[in-house]
């Protein structure tokens, strides 16, 4: 009962075991003893995702008992990062925290944001310079999608209401609780803004990586894993 899972959701076109290699998960799994189980779902419905993917999860707690269910993560890229919030809505309560990057947007259905009521699941939303879907290239700002994601989980996980203002913050239009930047294999450079709840705890993150298009990178397992461990 000691080892963390991650769920990891490939993106479109992508085989789940090339996805777990350049995008850092088996790297993370070797360096930092956690599981990883990446299903393919290429040709899953999206009203078939939330369930199947979820059913995997629960399937690996009971089968193999090292592993925490305290401790189970969602993170996925393009299509897979719109089944890391498919997972989460279908059912917030299973997992410790939860990754989209460069994510496709999807949109929660009443049914799925009622079950927020009483549940918080912290999140890392993460964009790149050349992430032409979820930014906004022209204005050099996140687009309105990805704008109405983090309102919605700041809204959802108890953080204070989030008013945006590109004016005066050109790219994220907030200016965050706390921000930081590193750079990434020394090639990359990487901001993250944190928005905290009413306790202190960052419970939204937004990335954004400067100058890296819409592909695989093997940090990005390694950065979402930074901020979803915290949680639990």
């Amino acid at each position: 009962g000691s080892v963390p899972l991650i769920l990891g959701n490939h993106g479109g076109g992508d085989e789940p075991r090339q996805f777990a290699d350049e995008m850092g998960l088996l790297a993370l799994a070797g360096n930092e003893r956690v599981a990883v189980v990446a299903a393919d779902h290429q040709s899953l419905p999206n009203d078939v995702r939330g369930p199947a993917l979820t059913a995997l999860v629960k399937y690996m707690l009971a089968t193999y008992p090292a592993l925490d269910p305290s401790r189970v993560y969602a993170i996925g890229y393009s299509m897979g990062g719109g089944a890391t919030y498919t997972v989460g809505y279908y059912e917030p309560g299973l997992f410790a925290a939860i990754a989209p990057i460069a994510a496709t947007n999807i949109e929660p259905t009443p049914a799925e944001a009622a079950r927020f009521g009483g549940t918080r699941l912290p999140i890392y939303l993460s964009t790149s310079s050349y992430d032409e879907r979820r930014l906004q290239a022209a204005e050099g700002r996140i687009n309105d999608n990805l704008a109405n994601q983090l309102k919605r989980w700041s809204g959802w996980n108890g953080a204070a209401p989030l008013r945006f203002d590109f004016d005066a913050f050109k790219l994220s239009g907030f200016k965050g609780d706390s921000w930081t930047v590193e750079t990434l294999n020394g090639e990359y450079a990487s901001h993250t803004w944190y928005l905290n709840d009413g306790k202190g705890i960052p419970i939204v993150a937004l990335n954004y990586v400067k100058g890296l298009s819409h592909a695989l990178y093997p940090e990005y397992a390694r950065i979402a894993w930074e901020y979803m461990k915290h949680f639990s």
